[in-house]
């Protein structure tokens, strides 16, 4: 074998080594990631069911750590203080919202289809949760200004971004009808607080729904929302 033909092979080898353990340097910083979001999400799950059953201010974060598992110092790795904890749970509720208008507006169908189902899953959601949201209204009329303030745009600006979401569909049918009617998404607006309105006045009532009445009080708020008050599909 010539010098030339060393070099080049010396030159492969050393390529192929390090392609092989940038790849697996990659690999360990994935699964190290992915096991972090997972204790992460096993904390806030757990921080939400003690929340839930013992009240925001009676619990600590010694009953937060035996209910997930885990030593207090790992509560700590994740999250400073209970009002961390709070925040990364409002967040998560948002985000599985918003998780809930985008598979709607995935199916197939019109817009009525879409938003029936997306008023089926947000109900049922709330009334299965009822005792969290009616902690999360409860401590958000508790905070400080600032920290009220500080959420409540926080809020905003996701529920904003889920109504971008449910505003297509009905958006496609208004160019399709050539109709001249209000910004799609003010009424996707509309409709979401039409539903959150009904499901959080329930929970703060400590009422829940069971599947029969879910699907009723989505079925009058889509009636409403699609046909008018006086429309033939709202149910006496």
């Amino acid at each position: 074998m010539t010098d030339q033909s060393q070099y080049d092979l010396s030159v492969t080898s050393i390529g192929y080594h390090a392609m092989k353990t940038g790849i697996a340097h990659r690999g360990v910083r994935t699964r190290r990631e992915r096991e972090r979001n997972a204790r992460r999400q096993a904390i806030l799950q757990a921080a939400r069911e003690v929340f839930a059953r013992s009240g925001y201010h009676e619990t600590t974060l010694e009953e937060i750590a035996r209910e997930a598992e885990f030593g207090k110092g790992t509560i700590y790795n994740y999250f400073s203080s209970k009002e961390e904890l709070f925040d990364g749970i409002l967040l998560t509720l948002m985000d599985e919202i918003e998780a809930m208008a985008r598979a709607a507006v995935a199916r197939p169908g019109g817009a009525r289809v879409k938003y029936m189902q997306y008023a089926l899953s947000l109900l049922s959601y709330i009334s299965q949760h009822s005792r969290l949201f009616r902690l999360v209204m409860l401590e958000l009329i508790r905070q400080d200004a600032g920290g009220y303030q500080k959420n409540m745009e926080r809020i905003r600006e996701r529920a904003e971004q889920t109504w971008r979401i449910l505003a297509s569909p009905l958006d496609e049918e208004i160019r399709r009808a050539n109709r001249r009617i209000p910004d799609a998404v003010n009424l996707a607006a509309m409709f979401d607080s039409m539903l959150k309105a009904s499901a959080m006045h329930r929970a703060g009532a400590y009422r829940t729904l069971d599947a029969s009445a879910v699907e009723g009080t989505a079925a009058t708020i889509v009636a409403l929302f699609f046909d008018g008050v006086h429309g033939s599909s709202v149910k006496e």
